[in-house]
């Protein structure tokens, strides 16, 4: 049993401490960080009830940096892995040692499988040369455009040539979900086959600034969603 798989197990059930993470943090792998920053997040408002959710992460940022934002992604993490323990347990020592490359959000996505879904994507990620986000773009889950092709084709209807045709909603919407999977392929590919250390920092800042960029773009489209529910 590696040493991430059994600071796992060991503070599944139990609470951990700031001190706790603090002496095993650069000992354990970046999964296992992951879920124990979660749980602690969870656990210090446990032990501190006075506390807010900002006071928490304050505090837990004084100790391991990392931004409000960043914690509650790591909240939702340790609930993802949580679940994924009760689906697929024997997968859990490669998911926790970091052999299944599963990001903060793929989890999250792959712990609303069926367990049969999970096991076969973590199968085909084994295989190095095989794009995370084309496991995951695979999955019926993430092509929703499929059942209102479905919904379109249950519908008869007849337009004439006069007919004005209907606005639709859902069409830009729908043409960039087909889109964003190559991007994020590509982005993939420039990070699975690029030795960071061997570009210019020219090369990298800009690399960098788009980044940013896309991830703030993508970051207000996320809040004006939540917004709607």
């Amino acid at each position: 049993m590696s040493n991430s798989f059994a600071q796992y197990e060991r503070f599944q059930k139990t609470q951990i401490t700031i001190e706790d993470l603090n002496d095993i943090q650069f000992h354990i792998s970046r999964e296992c960080r992951w879920y124990l920053l979660g749980k602690l997040s969870h656990d210090e408002g446990i032990r501190n009830p006075e506390l807010t959710r900002a006071d928490v992460f304050k505090k837990l940022r004084l100790v391991f940096g990392l931004t409000d934002s960043t914690y509650r992604r790591l909240m939702v993490y340790r609930h993802s892995i949580d679940r994924l323990q009760e689906l697929v347990p024997e997968l859990m020592p490669r998911i926790i040692d970091g052999d299944t490359r599963l990001s903060i959000d793929n989890a999250a996505t792959a712990s609303r499988w069926e367990a049969d879904d999970i096991r076969e994507a973590l199968e085909k990620l084994r295989d190095r040369s095989v794009f995370i986000n084309t496991v995951f773009s695979e999955h019926p889950s993430h092509r929703p455009h499929n059942r209102r092709q479905k919904y379109n084709e249950g519908k008869e209807h007849r337009q004439s040539i006069k007919d004005t045709p209907m606005f639709d909603p859902e069409a830009q919407i729908s043409g960039i979900s087909c889109t964003i999977p190559s991007w994020v392929a590509a982005i993939d590919r420039a990070f699975t086959a690029t030795e960071f250390s061997d570009v210019s920092l020219h090369a990298r800042y800009r690399f960098t600034k788009e980044l940013a960029a896309l991830k703030d773009t993508a970051q207000i489209v996320l809040d004006m969603i939540k917004e709607c529910r």
